[in-house]
Parts: C-alpha cells; sequence; structure tokens
C-alpha cells in the first residue's frame, strides 16, 4: 500500500500547472498555491475557503453522480486517493488543519 501512496504522491507533484511565476518557473500546482497563499493574506482567504472538507465531500459527492460506464473501478479509486491526496496536501500548505475523515 504504502508504494501505491507513493505513485500517488509521485505522480500529484510532478504535476504542473499551465502557467507558474517568476522565482519558481518550475513549480507543480502546489508551490503555486503555497507562493499564491503566502504571497497576500486574501489569497490565502480565499485558497482555503475552496479547500475545505466540506468542499472536499461536495467534490465526492459530484463524483458520485457521475456515470462511470466507461471507467474502470480501479481508475475510480485512483481519482479518489488523487483527489484526497490533494486536498490534504493544499490543507497542509496553508496550514489549514483538519481532522481527517473518511469518505
Amino acid at each position: 500500500i504504502h508504494s501505491g501512496e507513493n505513485k500517488i504522491e509521485s505522480f500529484c507533484l510532478k504535476s504542473k500547472p499551465r502557467f507558474s511565476y517568476s522565482e519558481k518557473a518550475n513549480s507543480n500546482h502546489f508551490d503555486l498555491i503555497e507562493y499564491l497563499s503566502n504571497y497576500k493574506s486574501e489569497y490565502r482567504s480565499v485558497i482555503r475557503g475552496l479547500i475545505t472538507v466540506e468542499k472536499e465531500n461536495a467534490v465526492f459527492e459530484k463524483l458520485k453522480g457521475c456515470n462511470y460506464r466507461f471507467i474502470s473501478e480501479q481508475r475510480i479509486e485512483l481519482i479518489d486517493l488523487v483527489i484526497k491526496y490533494r486536498f490534504n496536501k493544499l490543507r497542509e500548505i496553508t496550514n489549514e488543519r483538519v481532522i481527517p475523515q473518511n469518505i
């Protein structure tokens, strides 16, 4: 299981946004969010509002309503793991501490 977790983490950390910022032109998504959340307190507040447990749960609820006829059960599980990792990492970056919940 740890190998799978490492692959999810590696996948997420290698993912790059289409744009970045001059101080770190090769940044990943988490670097960019960390930069923005430290750039202005207003940005941090907006970001924190987008990464709440309620927003995460809403994403999962929305996905449950999707028609997965063409997506394997394994792929659905991977999507869930990636979403969970990203939300948790973003909360960690913005110092938004949340008690983990099982979904």
